[in-house]
C-alpha cells in the first residue's frame, strides 16, 4: 500500500537507546522525497586457489531514511545542529509605558500639554499595560517588523535521534527507529527556495533492535 503522504517526527534518543520520550515534526516534507531503503552490507568472501569461492558472509544491510524539508524553521534547525537563533518580536505602532528620563518620554497631563507632555486623550493607540492617568509617562514607538536570524557554526549533528514515520493511508506500514545517525545537508534553489536534506542512518541499539514496523491507525493522525 502506498504512503500517499507521510509525517516524520523526531526526538533525541534517550538513555540506553530508548525511543525519544517526546517527538516533534520535522516540518513540511517535499512531495515524493521520502524513501526508506536498504543498501548491501559488507560482504566477506573466502576463495581457494583458482579463484574458487569456498565461503561467503554478508553483513547486515545499511538502512537509511531520506527526506527533504522545505523552509525548515530556525528552531528545528537549531534542534539538530545547535545553531543559535536570535531576533526581536514585531512592534505595533503606538504609545508604550515609559519612565521619566527615558529617551523620547512624554509626561501625561489631563489637558493643556506643553513641551515634552501629551494630553491624556491624545495617547492613542495606547499599548501599555496599566490604566493610564495624569503624571504617567509614555513613549511613541513606530511599527517594526519581527526580525529573526540563525547563527550556524556547524551542520554536523552530534546526537543520535529517534524517528517515527507515519504514512497517511490507514493500514499502511509505518516505522519507528529508536536510534539513528543524522546527516544534515542544507541547500537552496530558485525553484524550491531553502531546503534541508535529512538522512537518518539506522543504528543498532544496545538490545540488538534496528527498528519496529507498525500498522497505521486513524488515531495516529488524530493530532
Amino acid at each position: 500500500m502506498s504512503w500517499s503522504k507521510c509525517k516524520i517526527e523526531v526526538g533525541k534518543t534517550g538513555a540506553n537507546d530508548a525511543m525519544a520520550s517526546e517527538l516533534v515534526s520535522v516540518g513540511i516534507i517535499n512531495d515524493k522525497s521520502t524513501t526508506l531503503a536498504a543498501e548491501d552490507g559488507e560482504k566477506l568472501t573466502a576463495t581457494a586457489t583458482g579463484g574458487v569461492v569456498v565461503a561467503e558472509e554478508e553483513g547486515e544491510p545499511v538502512i537509511t531514511l531520506t527526506t527533504r524539508i522545505k523552509e525548515m524553521d530556525f528552531s528545528k534547525e537549531a534542534f539538530f545542529t545547535g545553531a543559535v537563533e536570535s531576533g526581536s518580536a514585531a512592534v505595533q505602532a503606538g504609545y508604550y509605558d515609559a519612565e521619566q528620563g527615558d529617551a523620547g518620554a512624554l509626561k501625561v497631563v489631563a489637558s493643556g500639554a506643553t513641551t515634552n507632555q501629551i494630553n491624556l486623550a491624545d495617547v492613542t493607540p495606547y499599548r501599555g499595560s496599566k490604566t493610564l492617568a495624569a503624571n504617567d509617562y509614555v513613549v511613541l514607538r513606530a511599527a517594526q517588523e519581527a526580525t529573526s536570524e540563525l547563527t550556524v557554526k556547524t551542520n554536523v549533528v552530534a546526537d543520535d535521534f529517534s524517528v517515527k514515520v507515519t504514512p497517511k493511508n490507514i493500514g499502511s506500514i509505518g516505522v519507528k527507529i529508536r536510534r539513528a545517525h543524522v546527516s544534515f545537508r542544507p541547500g537552496s534553489s530558485e525553484e524550491e527556495g531553502h531546503f534541508v536534506d535529512l538522512t537518518f542512518k539506522v543504528m543498532v541499539c544496545e538490545d540488538g533492535e534496528l527498528y519496529k514496523k507498525f500498522r497505521v491507525k486513524s488515531s495516529d493522525w488524530a493530532n
